[in-house]
């Protein structure tokens, strides 16, 4: 009886950190991120706003990932900004999801939008011009794994380029931006 309770608190300590290990199927993503948003003929101004990622993970080392950003921007009577992006791609995981410190690099593409808005000022009227475009960014992050399901993502860094044309007396150029968030990760299900 004794040497069947030792092989059962043997599999007992052995296996709970194998279940830590599991490579789930999918992780939920919530960010605070920071966007420096650099316009053409125009000052690089930050914007605040929010991040949200879907990644399904094919492999232990590899998923693919759909990133949608918003950041805003009041500068009064230079403009009120919001810029949206919505992008999907690779993400690699280096090292798997084996360990509490899970680095990662990814390469997205897909598009954004743009809102600018001037207010009613010495008597001109109140003005918006927008603008979609082709978007992409690289850059990669790190994860440190609070418990099975539950994840924080200690930074992200991205550096993205954008092609909006909606400021005035402007044409279509590249606009080099940079991000960085934090937030919460939550894994769904195993591979």
């Amino acid at each position: 009886m004794k040497k069947w309770f030792g092989l059962f608190a043997l599999l007992f300590i052995f296996t709970r950190p194998a279940l830590a290990q599991q490579t789930p199927a999918w992780d939920v993503e919530g960010a605070y991120l920071y966007r420096s948003f650099y316009p053409t003929n125009a000052p690089r101004f930050g914007t605040n706003g929010w991040n949200a990622s879907l990644d399904h993970n094919l492999r232990k080392w590899i998923g693919v990932t759909g990133d949608f950003t918003g950041t805003y921007r009041n500068k009064g009577v230079n403009g009120d900004s919001q810029v949206y992006t919505f992008m999907v791609g690779p993400r690699i995981y280096f090292l798997g999801h084996r360990h509490r410190l899970i680095p990662y690099g990814q390469v997205l593409f897909g598009g954004g939008y743009d809102r600018l808005t001037f207010p009613l000022n010495a008597g001109f009227p109140k003005t918006t011009f927008t603008s979609g475009a082709f978007a992409w960014a690289g850059g990669g992050g790190v994860q440190w794994r609070l418990k099975p399901k539950w994840a924080l993502r200690l930074f992200e860094f991205d550096y993205e380029q954008t092609r909006f044309s909606n400021y005035p007396n402007q044409m279509t150029d590249t606009q080099g931006n940079y991000r960085i968030s934090v937030g919460i990760v939550y894994h769904i299900g195993e591979k």
